[in-house]
């Protein structure tokens, strides 16, 4: 049943987090005319770019949803040349990696979307889950606690740590994990949340033979 449960997981949240709304701060505008007009050319181009990078990822989510991998594998690189300081491009590309069993280059870029951005939940969360699946359950912990230090309704981490506390045979954990993601999970759908409630009173279960 654990078996299942990652496979629904895997199905019902495998989708790309990105952010649909891009800031980028311009330097002072300076007083001098030349120089106010070559900067609002460069705004200009830089809103330009800002959209098209928008408009790639949207449709590379598009694309991984459809399980179309090589196309959302190029847009997601075009996206990357375009801005190449935006760590969720890198950690979707991690995730297309992946799912196509390169785990060496899936690592590589999670890395890359770290460096970038070091508080990132959701990228720390995509190691733990190549570390779990390496048998590497130390590391993995580490990485699942420092992404709910970071935010703690983030629900993957819960679900992560669920699955690993079983995997040691810690029931007590595991069972407290499980209700800590269906907590903070807000948008799983309803055959997730059952899947998880008759796996939490099977263990319930077991612990009390």
């Amino acid at each position: 049943r654990t078996i299942i449960l990652i496979v629904v997981l895997v199905g019902s949240l495998g989708y790309f987090a990105y952010q649909k709304i891009f800031s980028k701060k311009l330097q002072d505008i300076a007083i001098s005319t030349v120089k106010t007009e070559a900067i609002s050319v460069r705004a200009t181009r830089v809103n330009e770019r800002t959209e098209e990078v928008i408009k790639l990822k949207e449709s590379a989510v598009k694309s991984f949803k459809l399980n179309n991998l090589e196309d959302a594998w190029v847009r997601f690189s075009t996206a990357g040349q375009l801005d190449p300081v935006d760590p969720e491009i890198w950690n979707n590309m991690g995730l297309i990696a992946k799912k196509r069993g390169d785990y060496e280059k899936a690592h590589e870029f999670y890395e890359k979307a770290l460096q970038i951005k070091p508080d990132y939940p959701e990228c720390l969360n995509n190691i733990a889950v190549i570390d779990i699946e390496n048998g590497d359950y130390d590391a993995a912990t580490l990485l699942l606690n420092k992404a709910i230090s970071i935010n703690e309704e983030f629900p993957d981490a819960y679900f992560h740590l669920a699955l690993i506390a079983e995997k040691k045979d810690d029931l007590d954990s595991a069972v407290d994990y499980y209700k800590k993601f269906l907590q903070k999970a807000k948008d799983v759908p309803m055959q997730l949340v059952d899947e998880i409630r008759m796996h939490v009173t099977d263990i319930s279960t077991d612990r009390m033979l």
